[in-house]
């Protein structure tokens, strides 16, 4: 029951539909590309991607972004490499910088704290390295003994946003396996270890 005066409706005929939605769909697609624009503008070198190449330069290069980081910095990497970083991420906690830190393979440093898997085995000749300083730059790769590997450093918002949530989830999973780990494998089984050395 409708008290008062009761709305009326009427089909529009199906081709006024389709334009109706045609023109829907062209200002979204307008409106989407004025926001990617104002969004890229916000940084001169947002589409910029930096190779770098050889474990030398890749070293120096995370060194250097270590030291300019002043808020926090998520890292993922092998023991061997956090090693050749320890002195440059000992001063960045000194200096007050929020250290998120997952080491892969048996590492004993003191002076860090950091999630460490280190019953997991290298298993190839490149080991894998990403890492977010602040929401500035997101640094991915690999280092390699025998040709040095291959990096990236960049402030490309298209990459910044998938690392930052793969390095956020891998953390989250350090903790829960930190806190919890001999409950779940002991519920789980072995099938736990597997789940721990495929995220790792």
């Amino acid at each position: 029951v409708s008290y008062g005066g009761a709305s009326e409706y009427a089909a529009i005929p199906y081709t006024q539909m389709l334009e109706n939605l045609s023109n829907a769909s062209r200002a979204d697609r307008h409106e989407a590309v004025k926001q990617t624009q104002r969004f890229m503008s916000g940084s001169k070198k947002n589409n910029v991607i930096r190779n770098i190449y050889g474990s030398k330069d890749i070293y120096n290069t995370l060194k250097q972004l270590i030291l300019e980081t002043k808020d926090y910095i998520m890292m993922k990497l092998w023991a061997k490499d956090i090693m050749v970083l320890e002195p440059e991420l000992v001063h960045a906690k000194k200096c007050g910088v929020e250290l998120h830190l997952i080491v892969l393979g048996k590492y004993t440093g003191k002076e860090l704290e950091y999630y460490n898997y280190e019953d997991v085995k290298e298993t190839g000749e490149f080991r894998p390295v990403s890492a977010a300083f602040g929401n500035r730059i997101v640094f991915c790769g690999s280092i390699s003994d025998r040709d040095g590997g291959t990096c990236f450093a960049t402030e490309n918002y298209c990459l910044k946003l998938p690392i930052h949530s793969t390095l956020l989830f891998d953390l989250e999973l350090a903790e829960l396996y930190r806190g919890d780990s001999g409950l779940l494998k002991e519920k789980f089984g072995d099938d736990v270890e597997l789940l721990r050395k495929e995220y790792c």
